[in-house]
């Protein structure tokens, strides 16, 4: 069998036999290593027990990365084994977008977050058929999206062929949040961002679209793109806006942990981490419905570990927008683990029984209304490390309702 004397562009076509056969096959080696979460011993094992003729693919199966979430690569690490064309094909997009992409990003960036406007683009479809649409009020030949990002935006506008928007808009960090009802009256959120911070609405996007859960806010539709926008469901009254009333007891507080441990569970579940659980992402609904917002600060877990690899621009735009919810470890630039988002659950709730929105509530703080051994139970959420806290989010709230006094 003849053998290439330099690595195919494409890893996957490698049969496993040219492997350590020549230097570009050790080469090779080094930079399927590098895009896989395994260690270079089990890669060779793997590779030792294949059939000849089995093509790399094959003989590392469910191993093999099928979207950006499996990876747990660095920018750098990307740069350094040449893994352009690989990390294309994962995300239907050309090399040279790939390399232009990871060439405006930081070296400690994660290739996820590096690529995840790409990943959108070029792979994802739209979610519903109206999310393609130009705004109602815009030139018939207009191409969708066109120039959103600088467009002024109006109430009374109707944005993909269904959404009015009634204004004025929240505006963040990251973008601006239109109120905005539906042709059947539905009262909806219509989200975008502003420019350069696309990054953000899309990771947002792709991670509502794959979570659906009774306490995490609902994604009506989409407009992917180089200028995204997105339509959530109304949810409500935020407890941020429940703090600015007064305090709440801890009978009134009990539904809103509740829900949200659950919501968070079940985004750990599948490999998420919200990053920026505050006051402010959670609300309830006329029906006393209570659910987690904004998933544009969240971040995919490496498959098999309940980190995301390293502290990232998501962990560090947590810490910038609220620093009085964010757990210890992404303030000393340590790796995020599913303890972070329990760090801040915790916090959420001194803050809301101490009537505080912006946080910064001690547990030793005398004026709140706990015993000992509740207080105990928030020490152990607040813990310095991630490993001397519960085992999840609903294993706080249960303890925290266990506790007596």
């Amino acid at each position: 069998m003849p053998k290439p004397a330099q690595p195919p562009a494409r890893l996957t076509n490698w049969h496993v036999e040219w492997f350590d056969r020549t230097a570009a096959g050790r080469e090779a080696m080094a930079r399927l290593v590098a895009l896989l979460p395994l260690v270079h011993a089990t890669v060779r094992r793997r590779l030792s027990a294949a059939t000849p003729g089995t093509r790399v693919r094959a003989a590392l199966g469910s191993s093999w990365p099928t979207e950006l979430a499996d990876l747990g690569l660095s920018v750098a690490d990307a740069r350094s084994h040449r893994l352009e064309a690989d990390l294309a094909a994962l995300v239907g997009a050309t090399t040279a977008e790939v390399r232009a992409a990871l060439r405006g990003a930081h070296g400690n960036t994660r290739v996820a977050n590096a690529l995840a406007l790409l990943e959108i683009t070029a792979s994802r479809p739209p979610l519903p058929a109206s999310s393609t649409s130009a705004t109602a009020t815009g030139p018939a030949d207009q191409p969708a999206h066109a120039g959103m990002a600088t467009q002024v935006w109006r109430a009374g506008e109707v944005v993909g062929g269904v959404w009015r928007l009634v204004g004025p808009p929240a505006v963040g960090g990251f973008g601006e949040a239109w109120p905005a009802v539906g042709a059947d009256g539905q009262r909806v959120w219509v989200k975008r961002a502003l420019p350069g911070r696309e990054a953000s609405l899309l990771r947002e996007m792709r991670q509502l679209g794959k979570l659906r859960h009774p306490h995490i806010v609902e994604l009506l539709a989409a407009g992917p793109g180089p200028n995204p926008w997105l339509v959530v469901a109304d949810a409500g009254e935020t407890l941020r806006a429940r703090i600015a009333a007064g305090p709440l007891a801890l009978a009134e507080l009990w539904p809103w942990l509740d829900a949200i441990a659950r919501a968070l569970d079940y985004a750990h579940l599948q490999k998420v981490i919200h990053h920026d659980v505050n006051p402010g992402n959670m609300a309830r609904d006329d029906a006393g419905v209570v659910r987690l917002l904004d998933f544009g600060t969240t971040a995919d877990m490496v498959a098999g570990t309940d980190t995301i690899g390293g502290v990232t621009e998501v962990a560090s735009a947590a810490v910038g927008f609220h620093p009085g919810f964010v757990a210890t470890e992404l303030l000393v630039a340590q790796r995020a683990r599913k303890g972070t988002d329990q760090y801040s659950l915790a916090a959420v709730g001194l803050a809301a029984l101490a009537g505080v929105a912006d946080g910064r509530v001690q547990w030793t703080a005398p004026a709140l209304p706990l015993g000992p051994a509740q207080r105990a139970v928030f020490a152990k959420a607040l813990a310095l490390s991630p490993r001397d806290r519960f085992a999840t989010c609903g294993a706080f709230v249960g303890a925290l309702r266990r506790a007596k006094g």
